[in-house]
């Protein structure tokens, strides 16, 4: 004789095996969610913390180009009160070399006697290229010295470069340079003045 179940009986007993069955398979969904959420929520960290190191750097970066900014403006300032007054100064000379050949030219021009005239006018020559050449010789020595003071103060501003710039090396060469040009310039024209100098004894002009 075979036994009937009872319906309940066999509803539950179908309901555990059901629930047996989806049980694993539900924890393991859950289980995988969690890790899913894990990781998206590790990836989201790791994109913040990056986005705020990219932020710092770039920060850091503007900081330190502002700084060269402004050392290359103090630069920029020093060189052009430099060269400003260099040629100031050799206006001045050139003008007061200007003022003197005029002088002694009106000179030469005023004299009564022709013979006097032509001696006066060829020792005033010799004076007028003097006086010139002295004059020259003061504005160009003035123009080293301001040269020499520039590249001073360049090779300083140089030495607080974290960094020296290609503009700043370029600038110490081209003043190197115009130094040499001067300084050699100078012995020239000292030679000259040595020959000025024994034209003004042989004619007994003090």
């Amino acid at each position: 004789m075979v036994a009937v179940l009872d319906p309940g009986v066999l509803g539950a007993v179908v309901v555990a095996i059901i629930v047996s069955i989806l049980a694993p398979i539900i924890m393991g969904w859950v289980k995988g969610q969690a890790e899913k959420e894990a990781v998206l929520k590790a990836a989201d960290q790791a994109k913040a913390e990056k986005a705020e190191a990219n932020a710092q750097r770039a920060q850091d970066a503007a900081d330190r180009r502002a700084e060269k900014e402004q050392d290359w403006a103090r630069q920029d300032l020093v060189a052009s009160r430099a060269e400003t007054a260099a040629g100031q100064l050799l206006e001045s000379q050139a003008l007061l070399a200007k003022q003197a050949e005029t002088a002694a030219r009106v000179l030469a021009h005023n004299t009564e006697s022709v013979a006097d005239r032509l001696d006066v006018l060829a020792d005033g020559q010799i004076v007028i290229h003097a006086l010139v050449n002295s004059n020259m010789t003061a504005a160009m020595q003035a123009e080293l010295d301001a040269k020499h003071a520039l590249l001073l103060a360049l090779r300083r501003n140089a030495e607080l470069e974290p960094v020296v710039t290609q503009d700043s090396k370029d600038l110490i060469v081209v003043t190197e340079a115009k130094i040499v040009s001067l300084e050699e310039q100078l012995v020239e024209r000292a030679g000259q003045q040595a020959l000025v100098d024994a034209q003004l004894k042989e004619h007994g002009t003090s």
